[in-house]
């Protein structure tokens, strides 16, 4: 965990982590993290621009097409709203 909290404290890219992902997950998984991402972003009932911006700059990277991005959006935010 101290590992963990020292590399996200001195990361200047996400780069160097999407290509660990790329390298190791499979398409559904990384459509998965994206999808998770969202569910976090919704936990508060408010999106911030940041966070949307941070999401989709992820999505780029994982190379999920918009629509995936879009999907993953879309479920999560249904996954949030109380029925």
């Amino acid at each position: 965990m101290e590992l963990a909290q020292q590399t996200a404290q001195t990361a200047y890219d996400y780069h160097r982590f999407t290509t660990s992902l790329n390298e190791h997950f499979t398409h559904a998984q990384k459509i998965q993290v994206v999808e998770n991402m969202w569910q976090v972003a919704y936990a508060d009932a408010h999106l911030d621009a940041h966070e949307n911006h941070l999401i989709s700059k992820i999505a780029g990277l994982l190379h999920l097409t918009h629509g995936e991005y879009i999907a993953a959006k879309l479920r999560a935010k249904e996954a949030s709203d109380p029925a």
